[in-house]
Formats: C-alpha cells, structure tokens, sequence
C-alpha cells in the first residue's frame, strides 16, 4: 500500500481513453450543487507516487480548457462518450504539464498492482 496516500493531491493525466458528456453526478454519489455540466475523462493518472486507471470527473469548463491545449482524434462515438487519441506525440508532453489538483473519492489507499478504476474529482480553482 502507498503510504503518501492523500485525499487532494496534485494529478497528471497520463493518458486520456474517452471521454463521457453529461454525466449524472447523481449516479455516483455526488450532488450538483450548480447549473454546471459535467463529464468524465476515463483513462491513466498519476496521483500520489502511482499510476492509476481511473475516471476524473470535471465540469464542461475544466474540460475545455485541457483540450484546447491539445490536439486530439476522436477514434469513435458511443452514445455520449467519445473515443480519443493524441493526434502526435508531442501532445503526450502537453497533457502531461497540464497542472491539476484533485480529490479522490473513498477512503481506501492505493495499491499500484490492484487493477482497479479509481474515482478522482477535479479541485476546480474558483
């Protein structure tokens, strides 16, 4: 187990596999308390010393201001969810100085060599 486990802590997407829209914030346990939009960026993290798959939820907002710095293909649609990949490599490079800080949800402490989808929510800066 990780033992630099914190609850809030900087995070790097690593890779970005889709994209979900409008997801209902309800259905994992949250409650929107604004008129935002919000999606889900499935995909890699690096989040306190490891790297995890995961989901990052963010708002519509977030969500633009990382992909307007990022040139991207999207490889297929289903339904609300988009299937992307960076357009080069140089883009990898990109994604990974994009700044965030998030928060995951439960209390449990990471094991890098659990195949889990861990759950992170965007500390969105106000």
């Amino acid at each position: 187990m990780n033992t630099e486990y914190k609850n809030k802590a900087p995070i790097i997407i690593l890779e970005i596999i889709g994209i979900e829209l409008n997801i209902n914030l309800k259905k994992i346990g949250l409650e929107n308390k604004s008129k935002q939009k919000y999606c889900r960026l499935f995909g890699e993290f690096y989040y306190c010393g490891l790297s995890l798959q995961g989901h990052l939820i963010l708002s519509e907002k977030s969500l633009n201001k990382i992909i307007e710095k990022l040139l991207i293909i999207i490889v297929s649609v289903d339904g609300n969810t988009m299937f992307i990949e960076l357009a080069n490599p140089e883009q990898e490079k990109i994604l990974h100085e994009i700044k965030l800080r998030a928060e995951c949800l439960g209390d449990e402490e990471f094991e890098s060599d659990v195949d889990e989808n861990y759950i992170f929510i965007l500390i969105e800066k106000k």
